[in-house]
């Protein structure tokens, strides 16, 4: 039961990084330097957290899955008006 809601809740996640960082920003005033960066890896950290704990010995794996998450991520953002950075 508990690995289900690991799996549902990364899923869940997932949905949401994709929404934030698929969804065209409206110009404004420029944020900290660096400060969307951080949100990415605390995003992307949180989205692996709960399969690398839920399964310790495939850590390598749940890395390699959201890294791979991210790059497509990366890839497709030009074509919602988004900048690949």
């Amino acid at each position: 039961m508990t690995r289900y809601l690991t799996h549902y809740a990364t899923l869940a996640l997932a949905l949401i990084i994709a929404a934030l960082t698929l969804t065209p920003v409206t110009p404004g005033p420029q944020g900290l330097p660096g400060l969307d960066k951080l949100a990415h890896v605390l995003a992307f950290g949180a989205l692996a957290a709960p399969l690398a704990f839920a399964y310790p010995r495939h850590w390598r794996v749940v890395a390699l899955v959201v890294l791979a998450y991210g790059g497509m991520i990366e890839i497709v953002q030009p074509f919602t008006g988004r900048s690949a950075e």
